[in-house]
C-alpha cells in the first residue's frame, strides 16, 4: 500500500482531487435552506471558469472561503 501511495502518478491524482478550495472558482450552492434569516448550505459544487462541474465542495473549508468565490445559488 505504501508503494502505491508514493507513486508519482498517484500523488498527482491526489493533488488533482485535493479538497482544498481552488482560487478563482465558482461555487454552485445547489442544496440550501433558509432558517431564521440564515442560509444553511447542505451541498455545494466547485465549478471551473466555464461553469463546468469540477467536484463537490468540502463544506468545512468552503464556509471560511466563501467571500473569495463567485457564489451561485440554484433555485
Amino acid at each position: 500500500m505504501k508503494k502505491i501511495i508514493t507513486d508519482p502518478n498517484v500523488q498527482e491524482l491526489i493533488k488533482a482531487f485535493d479538497l482544498e478550495l481552488p482560487k478563482m472558482h465558482n461555487i454552485l450552492v445547489d442544496d440550501f435552506e433558509l432558517l431564521d434569516g440564515k442560509i444553511l448550505i447542505n451541498s455545494a459544487k466547485v465549478l471551473d471558469a466555464n461553469l463546468n462541474f469540477v467536484r463537490l465542495a468540502d463544506l468545512s473549508k468552503l464556509i471560511s472561503n466563501l467571500d473569495k468565490c463567485n457564489v451561485i445559488f440554484k433555485c
